[in-house]
């Protein structure tokens, strides 16, 4: 391409710079060149009409389990870009519940080899916070912060054990990095399915109670507190775990959470009926009162960042009944095309 790419006449939203106006955007060499009203045409220019649509930067996706690996039939770096890309993103934050898991300097150099050949966007990876997530042996955090990650977590898997979660944490301000909790009293929700509720009771299945979330932050939020280590909560689901993040917040602790657009899209017991395991996640979805606390939460800026959680499986997996169908949807390709309506209603 020699000339520019002319985006005429869209909805630009940029709140890095304040702008959020009718207006043009120029691209040249891959880099806004300038963003103004009635950009006159240059030779060359390949010209976008943009009426009608938003026009925004690059998204930045902070949770996506971008499977490759030993994963490769359900997912690998360039097909997970991909559709990365196609969703609005040019970032995307990759978890370390690989297989083998993000560990280890051996598996990190893998990782960040494939990345580097098949990546169509950037890619920014997570290690994990201990050996195989189990949750008892610290990984080495400042190596691995030094080879590049930019956070640490056991992904689906919660650090029990407050002791090493102390330690984690102290680690992990040492080197600069955050940790990113899915917060689950495994106790409490153990062998739980979907969100525990007269539907699980109907399937015979056991349920995920909303406790098992909220007693989890509710501890992890007090070694926040011994530590002033950066921690991040995320997908939040229950209305007593938004309240916990405010009342922390506002004791001054650096906390942050995310949500998912599945926990604020759909609500149990209807997406089960409807879409029956293709909606089996966890954290499960949980009932309308759930629902319309977490985007209270949003509204009211307790919530920092929506987070697709996408996790892609085989479509023969996720046929597959309860309890054999694996946890997780894929979500970098339409978080963003579906949430608007969502923020604007």
């Amino acid at each position: 391409m020699t000339g520019s790419l002319l985006i005429k006449g869209g909805h630009v939203i940029d709140p890095a710079s304040g702008v959020d106006a009718i207006a043009d955007v120029r691209v040249t060499g891959g880099q806004v060149e300038a963003v103004g009203n009635n950009i006159p045409l240059q030779k060359g220019d390949i010209v976008f009409d943009a009426k009608d649509l938003w026009v925004c930067p690059g998204f930045i996706d902070m949770h996506a389990h971008l499977r490759d690996l030993g994963q490769k039939d359900k997912e690998d770096f360039e097909t997970g870009t991909k559709a990365a890309a196609a969703g609005g993103y040019t970032t995307v934050v990759c978890m370390a519940n690989t297989e083998p898991p993000v560990d280890n300097q051996t598996t990190l150099s893998v990782v960040l080899r494939d990345i580097e050949k098949r990546a169509q966007i950037d890619v920014l990876p997570v290690a994990c916070v201990t050996k195989r997530m189990e949750g008892l042996e610290l990984t080495n955090m400042v190596e691995l912060a030094e080879l590049g990650v930019i956070a640490f977590s056991d992904a689906g898997r919660t650090i029990a054990n407050m002791g090493v979660l102390r330690r984690a944490l102290e680690y992990a301000q040492l080197s600069s990095k955050p940790i990113i909790s899915h917060a689950e009293d495994t106790d409490l929700g153990g062998a739980g399915i979907i969100h525990e509720g007269l539907k699980s009771a109907e399937l015979g299945l056991a349920g995920i109670p909303a406790a098992a979330e909220t007693l989890a932050i509710a501890r992890e939020i007090e070694i926040v507190r011994q530590t002033n280590a950066h921690y991040h909560f995320t997908n939040l689901s229950c209305a007593a775990s938004v309240e916990l993040v405010r009342r922390a917040k506002a004791d001054g602790l650096p906390v942050t959470a995310d949500v998912t657009p599945h926990h604020l899209t759909l609500e149990a017991p209807d997406c089960y009926e409807r879409l029956g395991t293709r909606a089996q996640m966890n954290p499960p979805v949980r009932d309308a009162a759930h629902k319309v606390a977490v985007w209270r939460g949003i509204t009211q800026g307790i919530v920092d960042v929506l987070g697709s959680d996408h996790a892609p499986h085989t479509a023969e997996e996720k046929a597959k009944p309860y309890p054999a169908s694996p946890s997780g949807m894929t979500g970098v390709q339409t978080l963003v095309p579906i949430m608007p309506d969502g923020l604007a209603g």
